[in-house]
């Protein structure tokens, strides 16, 4: 109710609300505070998942951090060099949803990281930015990561980025474009 009103003198309430010992409330917090946040409002949002590494906030936040204003994520991307790797995770899937040009060098380290849903997270967000060129080069390099769930997101999103027509519409990418791809290349 309090980020449906969208009140600035509800962001303290809120944020405090993210230290909750019960963890719906911490969640419920976090989606609360993309109607109305604050300039620390981030910090908070990825100091709690940091504190708590519970999937659910770390799914709240995610869709908070993916719905919030843009000028946001210098703050956000920071935090793809986080020791936790369920930030580095969430940071990924964040800057893949948002689709802002400033995410793009992040999620090229992010296919360089330790951890294999980082990679795969990262692979799955540059989708959207599939046609340029050192994104395709990153994704073409990917192919030979060690996991092969990462080689294969990283030849779905290369599909997704270079075939014309292709979405990122669940059960519509590749499939939306078949139409697409001259018959001769089916036949290969």
């Amino acid at each position: 109710a309090l980020g449906a009103l969208k009140d600035a003198q509800a962001v303290p309430v809120l944020e405090s609300a993210l230290e909750d010992p019960e963890t719906s409330v911490r969640a419920a917090a976090a989606h609360a505070l993309l109607g109305v946040h604050g300039s620390q409002s981030v910090t908070k949002l990825i100091e709690a998942v940091r504190k708590y590494n519970q999937f659910q906030l770390a799914e709240a936040v995610t869709a908070t951090l993916s719905s919030i204003d843009s000028r946001d994520l210098p703050e956000i991307a920071k935090a793809a060099s986080e020791r936790d790797v369920v930030v580095r995770r969430m940071v990924m899937e964040v800057l893949g949803r948002q689709g802002a040009p400033q995410g793009v060098e992040v999620l090229l380290s992010g296919l360089k990281d330790e951890d294999a849903y980082v990679r795969f997270r990262a692979a799955n967000a540059l989708q959207v930015f599939g046609s340029q060129p050192r994104v395709v080069e990153a994704l073409i390099g990917a192919l030979k990561d060690p996991d092969v769930v990462v080689q294969n997101r990283a030849a779905e999103s290369l599909a997704i980025g270079l075939i014309k027509g292709s979405t990122i519409a669940p059960r519509l990418g590749l499939e939306a474009a078949i139409d697409q791809i001259p018959a001769h290349a089916l036949r290969h």
